[in-house]
């Protein structure tokens, strides 16, 4: 995932250019700074390259959610919540289980975890990352796990990693996909988010 799969970058970089003119103008209109090689025009300079960083960082870690935002300027959706669903895989002697999970998300505009639970184990990524289909419009979240089980548990399922692929249906509000291990085993995943 880069920030431009997610952000339209030509708009955000002439917002931030437009707040630049803006400390700009206020300086010389309004406090009389004269333009020139003077201490009063690099602190104008710094001035705004502060301002900037202040709301880009709002803007990544909170304002990015704003429904205004979405669609013209932002692309990726928020995954922001808690998942609730059914995972779903086959034993050894090819029963198909089935059990209950919660997948809770936390997500900025440049990062995302996801940390998964049972009613054995509880897994959190360790690298993830929003997937975009420009093509087809759609969104995946692809992520690398750690799943450690209660203690009680590990005699027949032990400490392991693995991956997950979960596709986003917007319109369902749903994800779905497919996970596996370091012990070969795999399944599936299909999640519904909490009101």
């Amino acid at each position: 995932m880069t920030i431009s799969d997610l952000v339209d970058m030509r708009k955000l970089l002439g917002g931030a250019t437009l707040v630049c003119v803006a400390v700009v103008i206020f300086g010389i209109h309004v406090q009389g700074v004269e333009l020139g090689f003077n201490f009063d025009t690099y602190g104008l300079a710094g001035t705004a390259a502060g301002i900037n960083w202040f709301i880009w960082g709002l803007f990544r870690t909170y304002l990015w959610r704003w429904k205004c935002f979405r669609g013209w300027l932002v692309r990726a959706p928020n995954f922001n919540g808690t998942w609730s669903g059914k995972l779903v895989w086959k034993d050894k002697v090819g029963n198909e289980l089935r059990k209950n999970t919660k997948l809770e998300i936390k997500q900025t505009l440049t990062r995302i975890t996801v940390d998964l639970s049972t009613d054995e184990t509880e897994s959190g990524s360790e690298i993830a990352g929003i997937v975009s289909d420009d093509h087809r419009g759609t969104f995946a979240i692809d992520y690398t796990y750690r799943a450690e089980p209660s203690i009680l548990e590990r005699d027949r399922n032990s400490v392991h990693y693995g991956a997950a692929h979960l596709k986003y249906s917007a319109r369902k509000d749903e994800l779905s996909g497919s996970y596996w291990t370091d012990r070969s085993s795999k399944g599936s995943m299909k999640l519904k988010r909490k009101k």
